[in-house]
């Protein structure tokens, strides 16, 4: 092969070209060799919410971006040397933590800030309510912080339904309470009772009997009656007697009630008090006194429906007619073979009183 000039020329040029390839190439490798960590910015970071009721819990990041001395950023492998502590002396403060960068001796720092957060929801004490009755809420709720302080929110915050009192028992409301980064949930106790009937007290007069009684949680529209058992029988359908029942005061009557020993019962809604007896005492002749030798009057301890001559008798003597007096509790008898300052005895038997004849006993009497 035959050289020219020319081509002597491009020959030396490449290999001036190579030479110089060859002492370039080891000096670029040597200068990226010595690309390090320049520098690395302060971390900060604030959180809320705390770590119980935090939404998002704290994490601490996994990598740093550090500068390099070329100009260049790269994300690089931390590992913290400590963690964050949840301490109420820590709140509004920042924690001061170092890092381990991969590559470089430098060191990230970390300045994390804790921002107040809830710790305790104050619970309220609910008054209980009657069957129906309407549970009421406060206006609001506090909520106790880790600085210790203690916040009052509305209770719209807390989304609560509505609480059930349709039947007695003690239930439990559910809520949830929802702060910056942090969601609180529990349940406020409240009570559902059912009647209570105290201080049942009865009195008779008469044949009427009057009940008093005080009564604590009466359902909603609750009916208030008085049931009455003639005879202490509880297994026969009993009288019943409309009461009234206000500010708590139940009160209610009966007049016209039979002689002997009975058992009543206040009643309200559904719940009903314990059975209690009572007493009609007997109708009994109270006085008898002569007007002269032909008649006699008697007393009774209440009205009678009716009398005859039938109903009485005197020994030693005749009861020729009776006659009633207009309240019915008192009788004038005409008699005839009474002696003057002379005892008798007069005797009732079989008068008819609430239908029933009975007998009234006997009282001693002296004509003058």
């Amino acid at each position: 092969m035959a050289y020219t000039k020319k081509s002597n020329k491009l020959y030396a040029a490449a290999a001036a070209l190579a030479v110089t390839a060859s002492v370039v190439a080891p000096v670029a490798a040597d200068a990226a060799s010595k690309v390090s960590v320049k520098y690395i910015a302060p971390i900060l970071m604030k959180h809320a919410g705390g770590d119980k009721y935090a939404v998002k819990k704290l994490t601490l990041p996994k990598k740093v971006k550090v500068k390099l001395t070329n100009g260049k950023y790269e994300m690089r492998s931390v590992k913290w040397n400590g963690t964050v502590k949840f301490e109420k002396k820590y709140i509004n403060k920042f924690q001061v933590l170092y890092g381990t960068v991969a590559g470089t001796s430098k060191k990230a720092v970390l300045k994390v800030e804790l921002q107040n957060y809830p710790v305790d929801v104050l619970e309220p004490v609910l008054e209980p309510v009657a069957v129906g009755g309407k549970v009421v809420l406060p206006s609001t709720i506090s909520i106790r912080y880790k600085s210790g302080i203690i916040v009052k929110r509305p209770i719209s915050k807390f989304n609560l339904k509505t609480p059930d009192t349709s039947k007695a028992g003690k239930y439990k409301l559910a809520y949830s309470y929802k702060g910056a980064n942090s969601v609180m949930t529990g349940s406020i106790k409240y009570e559902v009772k059912a009647a209570n009937i105290m201080n049942v007290m009865g009195s008779v007069d008469d044949q009427t009997l009057s009940v008093k009684a005080d009564v604590m949680y009466a359902a909603a529209g609750a009916m208030a009656e008085l049931l009455i058992y003639p005879g202490k029988d509880m297994s026969k359908a009993p009288i019943v007697v409309k009461g009234s029942l206000s500010n708590g005061k139940f009160m209610a009557s009966k007049g016209g009630i039979p002689e002997g020993t009975h058992s009543y019962v206040v009643k309200v809604g559904d719940v009903k008090s314990a059975a209690m007896d009572f007493t009609v005492a007997n109708t009994m002749l109270t006085s008898a006194k002569a007007i002269g030798n032909k008649k006699v009057e008697v007393s009774f301890s209440r009205a009678v429906d009716s009398a005859s001559v039938e109903n009485f008798k005197i020994a030693g003597g005749t009861v020729t007619a009776v006659t009633l007096s207009p309240d019915k509790k008192s009788a004038l008898l005409d008699v005839s073979g009474l002696e003057y300052d002379k005892d008798y005895t007069v005797e009732a038997k079989g008068i008819m009183i609430g239908g029933v004849a009975r007998d009234l006993g006997s009282m001693s009497f002296m004509t003058q």
